[in-house]
């Protein structure tokens, strides 16, 4: 029974029945032709499906599942025809049915008819909401879109409210694409298949295959409009596309790169031919058994010996002996799989007879050096070349190294000899000198000349110890000769011993420390301090008016980088030792030109002022820039005409009051003052060894001026002979006696006595070479004295010797 609000069916009146079942005839028929769209959209799509399957398949086989939501969608719209044709059906029987019973069943066909289009409108939209492509429905022409599924919200990013009253063109990102689809779809009637970017509601853009088809809906023109995501393909396919460019461009690069190579390799080629025309050296490839393979055409003048002998094996070149030789040596080479060298002469008689015409050489041998090297496991390539002219310029140079050698020895010897021969007399001149200058009885006018005499023989002496050590410096013998020394009585020596030359001018002389300066150092005293006599002689020698200072300063130690913790804790602990110096020397004189700073460190070069003033050697600046960087250091200068001169140098030593505490404790006792008048309570025995007369004498007046006296021998001999009638503490030994010299005297003492029963020998000798006082030294002798003897330097020994005794 129909419900109560529902109007009766023989209420209805004939002629709107017939107009209802007009409408639904019209109905059937329109949805007819919706099914015929449908199935055009449906070919169409599974077309579309298909193709684009293909094209993921080819591209990248990743988008399968992209494939398999596509026939999801098929499906879906499958499930749609078939719905729509079954409802077609069922209209047709309502149809059959209402013209069999007429108007008994037209309200119920009505009733029907209504909750079919209900149903078909529900199972249409569930269908369309869960296909994954976007759908959209819309009026045609303006394309206003009236329906919009889930997949197309929530691709889009779109609520659907937003889209609906939207046009659909509003979503395309080329204006052009709504000219083009409104062309194919008035042609046509459809879309398919068509590829373009649309816009997401957020701007972005991706990439869809568009399908439209015409539909007639409610006797509306209406559009059916389906969008398949294709984005990840374009993206496979601009990947592919990027990769195809990227082989090309490769493919490209590669020919012109191999066009390149193929020019350079014809270019090398052809420098190679050039380089090997070019070439002395004779270059062969040997097998294993010496067979000659191949014979690179150089420039060798033995070059004929092998031409057109390809093929050939070296025993048939060489001699047998020569010829074991190389084959040795070839295997020797594949054996081990590197190359290696012979240097080896070979007589013209090693050549067989056929091929000994070809060298033109005037002597009967050449040298060759050969280098061979394995090209695989059984050939070789054999360089050799010819080095006749390099043995000979060996000869040559070995000879004349052993000349300069031996004109070198001549030279030491000559140097040693005129420093005997010149030092005997001026030992005479200027020790008398010294011993006389001492005489109140001499007049004013004796006493000036003595000084005159005693001035030159130092000049002399000076220039003869710049020649003897520039020698040792130019033939590398100079050393260092370290030790600990008192740096402050250094000082205090020097400055004494300047003082009278510097007030005999009118000039001050001043020596600053600058910070704390220790007063034990380890260093060598001797180089250092001719370094100093050196800068500060020539100070005040080229000064006139003002002064001299020299500034000892201080400086702090860098740090010292150290790889790893062990080591930086042992090159601290050497930092915690290291003194810093800066040595300054600066005047007021007369200055030195920009011009001729460069070279006053070369040797016998002088400034224009030196040579005005005729003296020194020139050698004097060159030894103290030698002995500054033996000791590690580096000497400067800086002058100008009539503004003075300042010559600075730094060194790093070692303190020695840390590192050498007892040794400092002994030299302090051996260096503290002692009275010589009190000497003869010790009754210091000494014994001299000199055979000359003149020489004795000078030794025997400057003891006598030192409050002691001496027996005299005049060689070794007589030395012994002396020890045994008499015991000394002191022998004053001359080096070069005759019949037993100084150094044979000293062996055959320490032979003889016993340690506690040696007395203290002290070598005098006219050698001042550092190799004989090491020579000295080494035979057993306590200390060394050059002559000229100082007599300063004499009281000196005498005052260690007596510290000794009375210890």
């Amino acid at each position: 029974m129909p419900e109560s609000n529902q109007p009766e069916f023989n209420q209805i009146k004939p002629d709107e029945l017939l107009r209802e079942l007009q409408s639904l005839r019209e109905r059937v028929a329109q949805i007819e032709s919706d099914n015929q769209d449908l199935r055009i959209a449906l070919d169409t799509t599974t077309q579309h499906g298909d193709t684009i399957e293909q094209q993921l398949h080819e591209t990248n086989e990743q988008l399968a599942a992209e494939i398999s939501e596509r026939k999801l969608a098929q499906a879906t719209l499958e499930s749609i025809l078939e719905m729509v044709t079954e409802d077609k059906h069922d209209l047709e029987i309502m149809v059959e049915t209402m013209a069999e019973h007429g108007d008994t069943v037209e309200y119920q066909l009505y009733s029907d008819a209504v909750d079919f289009m209900r149903r078909s409108e529900e199972q249409f939209r569930a269908i369309a909401e869960a296909t994954p492509i976007i759908m959209m429905i819309g009026h045609l022409p303006d394309g206003l879109i009236t329906y919009a599924n889930s997949t197309c919200t929530q691709t889009l990013g779109v609520a659907p409210q937003a889209i609906r009253g939207r046009k659909l063109q509003e979503f395309y990102c080329d204006p052009d694409d709504e000219k083009h689809l409104a062309a194919i779809l008035a042609e046509h009637g459809y879309v398919k298949n068509y590829e373009m970017r649309i816009k997401k509601g957020d701007e972005s853009i991706i990439w869809v295959a568009a399908s439209l088809h015409a539909l007639i809906l409610s006797g509306h023109s209406t559009y059916l409009s389906t969008f398949y995501d294709i984005t990840a393909r374009k993206q496979a396919e601009l990947a592919l596309q990027v990769s195809e460019n990227l082989l090309r461009e490769q493919a490209e690069v590669l020919e012109s790169l191999v066009a390149r190579r193929t020019q350079e390799l014809q270019s090398t080629e052809a420098e190679l031919r050039s380089l090997f025309e070019a070439m002395t050296d004779t270059i062969l490839v040997y097998n294993q058994q010496g067979v000659c393979l191949k014979v690179a055409q150089t420039n060798s003048s033995r070059l004929a010996l092998f031409s057109n002998r390809v093929l050939t094996s070296v025993r048939d070149i060489f001699t047998p002996a020569l010829a074991e030789i190389h084959i040795k040596l070839i295997q020797q080479a594949l054996t081990q799989q590197q190359s290696l060298t012979i240097e080896y002469c070979q007589e013209f008689s090693d050549r067989l007879a056929p091929f000994n015409h070809q060298s033109n050489r005037t002597n009967t041998e050449v040298w060759l050096a050969a280098t061979v090297s394995p090209l695989s496991e059984d050939q070789v390539i054999w360089v050799e070349r010819d080095i006749s002219d390099r043995k000979k310029a060996e000869a040559e140079l070995k000879a004349a190294k052993e000349a300069a050698e031996i004109a070198n020895r001549a030279k030491s010897q000559f140097l040693a000899n005129m420093s005997h021969e010149l030092r005997t007399p001026l030992n005479a001149i200027l020790g008398f000198s010294q011993l006389m200058l001492d005489d109140h009885s001499l007049t004013s006018t004796q006493l000036e000349n003595l000084k005159i005499i005693e001035t030159s023989g130092e000049h002399l002496l000076s220039l003869i110890n710049d020649v003897l050590e520039m020698s040792k410096i130019e033939s590398g013998k100079v050393v260092l000769n370290e030790f600990n020394f008192d740096l402050h009585g250094l000082l205090d020596r020097l400055k004494d011993m300047l003082n009278l030359k510097a007030e005999s001018k009118g000039l001050t002389l001043d020596f600053i420390q600058v910070n704390e300066i220790p007063r034990y150092v380890i260093g060598d005293e001797v180089k250092l301090s001719q370094v100093l006599i050196n800068l500060l002689s020539n100070a005040l020698k080229f000064t006139q008016v003002g002064g001299v200072t020299l500034t000892v300063e201080a400086l702090p130690i860098a740090p010292i980088q150290a790889p790893n913790q062990t080591s930086s804790q042992i090159r601290s602990d050497i930092s915690n030792h290291l003194v810093h110096l800066l040595f300054r020397v600066e005047d007021t004189g007369i200055g030195i030109s920009k011009t001729e700073i460069p070279t006053i460190f070369d040797a016998f070069i002088q400034s224009q002022s030196g040579r005005k003033s005729q003296e020194g050697s020139g050698l004097g600046l060159t030894i103290s820039r030698k002995f500054v960087e033996l000791m590690g250091g580096e000497i400067r200068a800086e002058s100008a005409l009539g503004q003075g001169s300042v010559f600075s140098f730094d060194i790093e030593l070692l303190s020695g009051d840390v590192i050498l505490p007892k040794i400092l404790e002994d030299e302090v006792l051996i260096e503290s003052d002692v009275a010589l008048g009190d000497n003869n309570a010790l009754n210091l025995r000494i014994l001299l060894a000199e055979d000359n007369v003149v020489n004795q004498k000078v030794a025997l007046r400057m003891l006598h001026k030192l409050g002691f006296s001496a027996d005299v021998a005049m060689d070794g001999e007589q030395v012994l002979t002396a020890l045994e009638r008499q015991v000394y503490d002191l022998i004053l030994m001359d080096v070069q006696m005759p019949n037993l010299d100084g150094i044979e005297t000293t062996k055959c003492i320490y032979e003889r006595f016993p340690a506690g029963d040696r007395p203290i020998i002290v070598a005098l000798t006219a050698h001042a070479m550092q190799e004989e006082r090491e020579r000295c030294l080494a035979a057993g002798m306590s200390n060394h004295l050059s002559k000229p003897v100082r007599l300063e330097e004499l009281q000196r020994i005498l005052e260690q010797c007596v510290g000794l005794v009375g210890k």
